[in-house]
């Protein structure tokens, strides 16, 4: 209880993570080398890489299925009807999302690499199941990130997935988060 009232303090007194992004440069040999949100079955397998660090708290290899899948066709058409197809960090369509300084919905998928979708399109709610085609995520959240002069600042990044950490506890939470933390820091070189 102790470690949270000084967070809230460190705050402000205001509630939530409130995080300031520095940007620092990443290189193309530290992201992974597939254009599939499910996942490259051709990689090392192993979450816990270079891509993302699940020491000190990480997720542990933690896997979170979709919780919603009936709703899965329809969140696809959605999707698909917005023009909306998740986009891989590190690339110049996730600084495109990023660059709209507008609410992006976020997820680690099962070989630990981070992808994204606008949270709304055309007052259209995108899913989170929509990043990974319904397929398990190590982590999944939202995320606001301000981008100005080719820097891009985060301003609060949550656990926040119906689909996916709905009735998580608060560990899980912690450790979810750090772990969408770690991926934005490697692989698009956004220090929380």
């Amino acid at each position: 209880m102790k470690a949270v009232k000084d967070t809230l303090k460190l705050l402000g007194g205001k509630g939530g993570p409130l995080i300031t992004i520095l940007a620092a440069a990443v290189t193309p040999g530290q992201l992974g080398n597939s254009d599939n949100p499910q996942g490259n079955a051709g990689a090392t397998g192993d979450p816990c890489s270079s891509i993302v660090d699940c020491s000190e708290g990480g997720n542990q290899g933690k896997v979170y299925e979709n919780q919603l899948p009936e709703r899965l066709k329809s969140e696809m058409r959605i999707a698909s009807e917005s023009g909306v197809s998740p986009v891989r960090a590190g690339t110049s369509q996730f600084d495109a999302l990023l660059a709209r300084n507008e609410t992006i919905k976020w997820a680690v998928n099962v070989e630990g690499e981070l992808w994204a979708v606008p949270h709304t399109v055309n007052g259209q709610e995108i899913s989170h199941a929509v990043i990974t085609r319904g397929n398990p995520v190590r982590a999944a959240g939202q995320a606001d990130i301000s981008v100005s002069r080719g820097v891009q600042y985060g301003i609060e990044i949550t656990p926040r997935s119906g689909h996916f950490m709905n009735g998580n506890n608060n560990a899980a939470n912690v450790a979810a988060r750090r772990l969408g933390m770690d991926a934005f820091s490697r692989q698009q070189g956004i220090k929380f």
